[in-house]
């Protein structure tokens, strides 16, 4: 599902664009937040307001897309780069061009970097590749570096790859196998290995890697992992974002949202709406400095850092 939204009824309110609504919230509600948002008023004590901002929902076929994108980033000029296998679009949300991937030889992408000089960096099964685009209008693959690193006699191959870019990486893995760091100004390197990727984050220097299967979170480093805390598979954190310096709010399959200190996790004291037990597909800010959790099965809920929730936006609002 990909929609645009625009928040109404409450002056200069933050507009943005929902794209791939389960996991792709974070990094879209970012890219197009505008400079004239203004703070959404709170709820009445001991309520929860749950309509939606004015918004327009749109399917991939409705952008020109054949699938559903599986990447997004923001553009340094602040268009919307979405990744969907052999097509890639850039948009603002409401105007999308779609270009085509060039053959005769086709590789379908899953995840895409951008470069500060807007270059394109996509995983590949074999490695990284630049993305080059053409006079026709196409585009196509130059490779760049392989995954597989100087020392290691086994080659190394990461399938419809996943990336996460975090303050001083870009983190690259599978749904199995290596951790990868690599970025346009970084070398390849090695983190480690997982059997079943859930995410992989930064906090304070580190790496960590969630396990999907039993929900261990491993802290890698040089090659090996030390495990921090192995709690079953509903406690396997899925998304993260920063509190302050020193804290990282969690997404978790199962047990809501918490907060983690790099050895530890707490509760996190929020509204009731979170404790039914889904599964958190991500987190990120807006503007204002509030925070959204892309719920599953349920919807976006947009709240503060003390746990108060501002707005919710689920499935009845979708009008098709």
């Amino acid at each position: 599902m990909t929609g645009s939204a625009t928040a109404t009824g409450r002056p200069g309110a933050a507009r943005f664009t929902l794209a791939a609504l389960p996991f792709l919230l974070c990094a879209l509600l970012l890219a197009l937040a505008t400079a004239q948002a203004a703070e959404i008023k709170e709820a009445p004590p001991g309520t929860v307001e749950t309509g939606a901002p004015s918004y327009a929902m749109m399917t991939s076929e409705s952008i020109g897309l054949e699938s559903a994108p599986k990447d997004l980033r923001e553009m340094p000029d602040g268009r919307i780069l979405l990744i969907a296998g052999r097509q890639i679009a850039l948009g603002d949300g409401v105007r999308w061009q779609v270009y085509e991937q060039a053959g005769p030889q086709i590789t379908p992408v899953s995840a895409a970097g951008v470069d500060r000089d807007g270059t394109i960096h996509a995983a590949t099964p074999e490695g990284v590749a630049r993305v080059i685009f053409e006079e026709t209008g196409q585009w196509r693959l130059e490779p760049v570096v392989s995954w597989s690193v100087p020392g290691r006699s086994d080659k190394l191959v990461l399938p419809d790859a996943t990336m996460h870019v975090t303050a001083h990486r870009w983190l690259w893995h599978s749904l199995t196998g290596a951790i990868m760091s690599w970025r346009p100004d970084q070398p390849m390197e090695l983190l480690g290995f997982s059997n079943t990727i859930e995410t992989a984050f930064e906090f304070k220097g580190d790496v960590y890697v969630s396990e999907r299967a039993d929900g261990t979170l491993a802290r890698l480093h040089r090659g090996r992992s030390e495990i921090v805390k192995a709690e079953g598979s509903l406690s396997a954190i899925t998304s993260v974002e920063p509190l302050g310096n020193d804290r990282l709010l969690v997404g978790t399959y199962g047990r809501g949202l918490q907060v983690f200190d790099g050895r530890t996790v707490q509760p996190f004291d929020a509204d009731e709406i979170f404790s039914a037990g889904e599964r958190i597909n991500d987190l990120c800010r807006t503007e204002q400095n509030y925070l959204a959790a892309a719920v599953d099965g349920f919807g976006v809920v947009f709240f503060r850092e003390d746990g108060r929730t501002v707005q919710v936006l689920d499935r009845l609002s979708d009008s098709r």
